[in-house]
């Protein structure tokens, strides 16, 4: 496989692993919104929020750099 082919092929790996977070939030965002962030604060909402967003936006962000995109002049 071409250095070409290779970039390609993992660009569209990046795309759809993103689209497969997403939908998976917007899936489960009405029971996240009910169950969540509509009750009063614990300790276990934080680490689920922890859990469930630190990740992601460092998998979104590695996504936008590896597709080439640079975020910084």
């Amino acid at each position: 496989m071409s250095e070409a082919a290779a970039s390609s092929a993992w660009k569209v790996h990046l795309a759809w692993s993103t689209t497969v977070v997403v939908y998976d939030h917007l899936s489960t965002l009405d029971l996240e919104i009910e169950l969540i962030w509509k009750k009063k604060w614990s300790l276990i909402q934080i680490l689920f929020i922890i859990n469930r967003y630190v990740p992601d936006a460092a998998f979104l962000y590695g996504a936008v750099r590896s597709a080439g995109v640079h975020l910084t002049d």
